[in-house]
């Protein structure tokens, strides 16, 4: 499913997708989204700052 904000409305949208993080080594620095729905392809991409494990 996708939620999103359209028009001062939140709506949802059902899809069928995936997500890959892009630098799987440990710590999550970063996440690519793709989905397939009714409405055509949504595509996001989100970053976190993030440390090495124990610091």
């Amino acid at each position: 499913m996708i939620i999103f904000k359209a028009e001062g409305d939140i709506r949802k949208l059902a899809a069928k997708g995936a997500c890959r993080a892009t630098q799987p080594s440990g710590a999550l620095s970063g996440l690519n989204c793709r989905a397939e729905s009714e409405a055509g392809r949504f595509e996001g991409e989100f970053s976190v700052a993030t440390k090495a494990p124990g610091l």
